[in-house]
């Protein structure tokens, strides 16, 4: 036990005279990354932007709110049919709780699903006449 410990006492005694001081063993040679401007001066250029003009195209209609609602009532329809798998299992006990909180996981899920789906389809818009 004593030879051990006296060997790794030795082993660390020599790291520790032949490696490099705190500091010294921290400090890059050469920066990982190029020299960026600061912060401050990357806020500044990105946000001055030229003033919105009231003819600006306004963001696109689009079906994000409708196929939310479907996915929600298609993932939960899913869910309470799957769930019928814990009823013929040999698994003993009740199965409304985990019915329940399987139902009420696939509505979220089938909320952004069905929103990020409908989000994508935009109505279609009629073109107006060209002006004379």
């Amino acid at each position: 036990m004593i030879k051990h410990s006296f060997k790794a006492l030795t082993v660390v005694a020599l790291l520790a005279v032949t490696l490099p001081r705190g500091a010294d063993a921290q400090a890059l040679s050469t920066p990982l990354l190029p020299v960026t401007p600061r912060i401050d001066t990357l806020a500044r250029s990105t946000l001055t932007t030229a003033p919105v003009s009231p003819d600006a195209a306004s963001p696109r209609p689009s079906y994000w709110l409708l196929g939310g609602i479907i996915g929600a009532l298609v993932f939960a329809g899913a869910a309470a049919w799957f769930s019928r798998i814990c009823e013929s299992s040999d698994v003993g006990g009740s199965c409304g709780a985990p019915r329940v909180k399987f139902i009420l996981g696939a509505i979220p899920l089938g909320f952004i699903t069905g929103a990020l789906i409908g989000g994508n389809i935009h109505p279609h818009q009629a073109e107006p006449p060209p002006s004379q």
